[in-house]
């Protein structure tokens, strides 16, 4: 490990460190550490995490720093939080061009990330991944460049988090997933957006998600559908949004198979020339439509 902190009320300022040795951190706060800040620093593992926050590490600030790592195994990420809570990492880079570069654990909550760039080039792997819970993302940008399936980011089992003002894109994949029991999540002010043309990914894909809310946000997947809600989505509910599609493969801008989800207040387009319509609602029932205003150039408005 690069630096260690184990104490409280610790400055970290404008240093650099750097570490090639496989498994080790470029920063750990560890063991309690508290009301540390870390500030202008930059921080580089060849094969483990650039800042690694365990031990219940409680309310540190990481600000104006850069975290990198280039890991590819998925054991590792620029910025790694196993268990620790109420840390704010603000205005700072993060990024893993071989790996994720996110990764939030089950014990890992009430954490904030806010007006920071978060990419990853990795072909699978989310460039964000939350298992914790009641953690925020505000005012980020968050890439995935991979050539294959990554998301953006991806909530597996995490929920109660929120997502407002932040931009989520993927090259090939989800802008954003939901899945593995991740409830009650709330995204709202944000934009998801997909450059997928395979029909398997969405900007916004939800698999197995219960009770998140989408709201005031725009969703947008020029290739294929801008959102997928799978047979195991029930009770989300999507308003005053913008949803927009221009393929031409005759995909629908939003297919629904869930049940009990609502659709409020939105407008939904569909500009391919394929036959695709605005909404799909595909074997699926006890779900509201209302207010939301169906177009679809060359198909059904709702199917």
């Amino acid at each position: 490990t690069g630096i260690y902190v184990t104490g409280t009320s610790n400055t970290v300022s404008q240093s650099t460190s750097v570490v090639v040795a496989g498994g080790k951190a470029a920063l750990c706060l560890v063991g309690g550490a508290s009301s540390t800040t870390v500030s202008g620093t930059y921080m580089l593992s060849i094969q483990g995490d650039g800042l690694n926050v365990d031990g219940g590490a409680n309310n540190n600030t990481i600000s104006q720093s850069t975290m990198i790592s280039s890991d590819a195994t998925g054991a590792y990420s620029a910025l790694h939080i196993v268990n620790g809570s109420s840390n704010t990492i603000t205005q700072s880079y993060i990024s893993n061009p071989a790996g994720r570069a996110a990764l939030l654990k089950r014990a890992a909550g009430r954490n904030t990330i806010s007006l920071s760039t978060i990419t990853s080039t990795v072909s699978s792997l989310s460039a964000v991944r939350i298992d914790g819970s009641t953690n925020t993302f505000l005012q980020d940008f968050i890439y995935n460049q991979g050539a294959s399936g990554g998301p953006a980011l991806s909530f597996n089992g995490g929920s109660s988090n929120t997502v407002s003002e932040t931009y989520m894109y993927s090259s090939k994949g989800d802008g954003l997933n939901v899945n593995a029991g991740a409830n009650n999540n709330a995204i709202s002010w944000s934009t998801m957006t997909s450059n997928d043309s395979t029909g398997v990914y969405a900007a916004l894909h939800l698999i197995i998600a219960s009770s998140n809310t989408i709201t005031r946000s725009y969703i947008s997947s020029p290739l294929s559908r801008a959102a997928f809600w799978e047979t195991a989505a029930a009770y989300n509910t999507i308003s005053l949004s913008t949803l927009t599609t221009s393929n031409s493969s005759g995909g629908s801008t939003i297919r629904i198979e869930g049940s009990t989800n609502t659709i409020l207040q939105n407008f939904i387009y569909n500009q391919g020339t394929g036959g695709g319509p605005a909404v799909g609602l595909n074997s699926a029932s006890s779900n509201t439509v209302s207010g939301t205003y169906m177009y679809s150039f060359k198909g059904d408005g709702l199917n």
